[in-house]
């Protein structure tokens, strides 16, 4: 099977992925939806019409993820469109998810820990980084990290590369900008390619454009490997860079001063490409890098709810106020033109009796009500398909009324099989980086295995039952537990807490050498004891 197949299959889902970008983000990006650097996406076409006619030559098009109404016209739609609001349910799913699995990991990374303090060159460390590489795996379900190295490296040794800030950056590349994607039978990526700019502002693509690439090749029999930018035209035949691959409108890009772009792999890679993937949970079945998002589902009950709350807006918008009606029998139901009426402190609207008297007509509040609960169960529904649960928190109804709180429910399993993978990519990514610096190394990163969605009183109450315990346990998980009560019931910096356990930690340490010394003169004096019995008594031993 051709390597062609998995840009051909990226192609297709570009359009989703963009969606999904969209509903993480929601606002202004929402609201206006982004479109690709790579591809056009058309959610919803609609044409003018002149009695009842539609006319191709005068065609309007919104993307938008606003549904139009059947025969709703042009400016019912925008001013619906411009009204609307969308409710963010996917944001804090994601982040609840990448911030529980990548808090408090342990890492061991010494040979190139004076690399990782700025990792992509603007001042994100290593642990701000696979944050974020958690959080667009969760979103996209996939997502790449190429690690570059300087065009030109002063440095004479590793140390003054330290001293003037020469190291690897690594590059966010997100799969709505993966042009293609070569791999081996074995699922080895062997030549990697993606637009340098994933999003474009307008909404209007040319009728031809031209995309800049960058394509990384691995070593193969064909060849040494490297990389290269291309310029790929896009239109006509070639309405995809998997098109234009193809049919061969590929060139290679030339810099400002005239150079080709391109260049050999670093020697220290052994001719491997410099590109990881992590996966919120990835597709076995492919032998192309594909993921499987965590708010797939919740993205569309979203765009339900932005939907549902827009009609509902739009109800109140045009019959929300309630309408007075006179019943005229005489002029079937028309007031007559010569009749002058007033209504006022002293004045009244005159009606006749036998017709009936005006009266006013309020709209239904069902319609409305039935698309208000309809919305809030497709919240709740959306967080309970990512493992979340949405409940009433009855301790704060008193001062909010309608407060919720989100309850774990399958949380710990997803979160736990999240973690491996998000373990497994940095222990890729460090040793990659390793390489690059020359210092290969076997880094050590270890993930917790439980998680729990933070809450502070439950964390004071189990940190407190540690220190309850009714056996001896160390110093150590007593500190633990003094960090996590510290940690929930005050609001300090992990350095003010290291400071308020150093006394702790260091009487502790007093008590267990205390101890220590009256338990070692325990033993041996039950050990003399043993040794020389007196009046024949029997001496259990001591366990040591």
């Amino acid at each position: 099977m051709s390597g062609y197949d998995g840009g051909a299959t990226y192609d297709r889902m570009r359009a989703r992925w963009a969606f999904l970008h969209d509903s993480y983000w929601g606002g202004e990006r929402y609201r206006s939806p982004s479109r690709t650097s790579i591809t056009d996406q058309t959610l919803y076409e609609t044409y003018e019409k002149s009695e009842g006619v539609v006319d191709l030559r005068e065609r309007k098009r919104y993307t938008s993820y606003l549904i139009p109404h059947p025969l709703e016209n042009d400016a019912n739609f925008l001013s619906r469109l411009a009204l609307a609001s969308f409710v963010n349910v996917c944001q804090p799913i994601v982040d609840a998810y990448a911030e529980s699995v990548t808090g408090g990991v342990r890492r061991e990374v010494d040979p190139i820990a004076a690399y990782l303090d700025d990792v992509d060159g603007r001042g994100s460390s290593w642990a701000e980084h696979a944050e974020e590489i958690a959080r667009w795996a969760a979103t996209y379900g996939c997502v790449a990290t190429v690690v570059d190295t300087p065009a030109a490296n002063p440095a004479a040794s590793a140390a003054a590369e330290a001293a003037m800030g020469v190291r690897p950056f690594v590059v966010i590349v997100p799969p709505t900008s993966w042009a293609w994607i070569d791999a081996d039978e074995h699922g080895q990526v062997t030549e990697f390619a993606y637009a340098e700019s994933p999003y474009v502002q307008d909404l209007v693509a040319p009728t031809q454009q031209t995309i800049r690439v960058r394509v990384w090749r691995a070593d193969s029999a064909a060849g040494p490997g490297g990389w290269s930018v291309v310029d790929a035209t896009i239109g006509g035949s070639a309405s995809t860079l998997y098109g234009a691959r193809t049919a061969g409108t590929v060139t290679p890009a030339f810099s400002p001063d005239g150079r080709q772009m391109s260049g050999p792999l670093p020697s220290q890679l052994g001719g491997r490409i410099p590109v990881e993937f992590a996966f919120f949970r990835r597709v076995s079945d492919s032998r192309w890098p594909l993921g499987i998002s965590l708010i797939d589902d919740a993205a569309d009950l979203a765009r339900e709810v932005y939907n549902k709350l827009s009609w509902e807006s739009e109800i109140h918008r045009k019959a929300g106020f309630p309408q007075l009606t006179i019943p005229l029998g005489r002029t079937g139901g028309q007031m007559d033109s010569q009749t002058r009426l007033a209504l006022g402190m002293n004045t009244a609207i005159p009606y006749n009796s036998e017709t009936g008297a005006p009266q006013w007509i309020a709209p239904s509040s069902e319609s409305s009500r039935e698309l208000r609960e309809s919305c809030v169960f497709r919240v709740a529904l959306a967080f309970r398909t990512t493992g979340l649960e949405v409940a009433a928190d009855q301790s704060a109804q008193v001062q909010s009324g309608e407060a919720l709180r989100i309850r774990s429910r399958d949380f710990n399993s997803r979160a736990s099989r999240f973690a491996r993978n998000m373990q497994r990519y940095e222990v890729r990514m460090l040793s990659l980086i390793g390489r690059l610096v020359s210092r290969p190394f076997d880094p050590v990163v270890t993930y917790a295995r439980r998680f729990t969605l933070p809450d502070i009183g439950e964390d004071i109450r189990n940190a407190l039952s540690v220190l309850g315990l009714p056996i001896e346990t160390g110093a150590e998980p007593k500190l633990a537990a003094l960090r996590q009560v510290f940690d929930a019931a005050l609001n300090a910096s992990d350095d003010q807490i290291d400071e308020w356990l150093k006394p702790v930690r260091a009487m502790m340490g007093q008590d267990a050498a205390v101890f220590d010394a009256a338990r070692q003169a325990q033993i041996a004096e039950q050990r003399q004891r043993t040794a020389s019995p007196t009046n024949g008594a029997s001496v259990p031993p001591v366990t040591e």
